[in-house]
């Protein structure tokens, strides 16, 4: 996959196997500063948002100079723009998958900034 000087752009990623066999995820992936060893932030948002309130710390992130970041967002099933949810989802559902779509991902150098209410 290739992260260098990438612009924002949605994506999706389908869930082969499992309970939600088949859901996409909604995720946005970009690279912004430049130079320097890349690292990756992964925003998680909380109940009942989505990943649209990370949006001015994006703004913020992309206006400043930095090293190499890979910036990734993206909304739990049931949120935002990905698939809704087919039953009462809890922690454990949606922690296994952020860890589905980070093996899929494969950030390097991982913080998590996560939300909640």
């Amino acid at each position: 996959m290739e992260h260098g000087g990438r612009a924002a752009s949605e994506l999706g990623f389908v869930l082969p196997d499992g309970r939600d066999r088949g859901k996409r995820i909604s995720f946005t992936d970009e690279t912004v500063g430049s130079g320097g060893d890349l690292r990756s932030l992964v925003f998680v948002h909380g109940n009942p948002e989505s990943s649209h309130i990370f949006r001015d710390v994006l703004r913020c992130l992309r206006g400043r100079e930095l090293p190499s970041v890979r910036v990734i967002t993206f909304d739990h099933v049931g949120f935002g723009r990905s698939d809704p949810a087919s039953y009462a989802m809890g922690p454990h559902d949606h922690a296994a998958i952020l860890s589905r779509l980070l093996q899929y991902l494969d950030p390097v150098r991982t913080t998590l900034v996560v939300h909640d209410w």
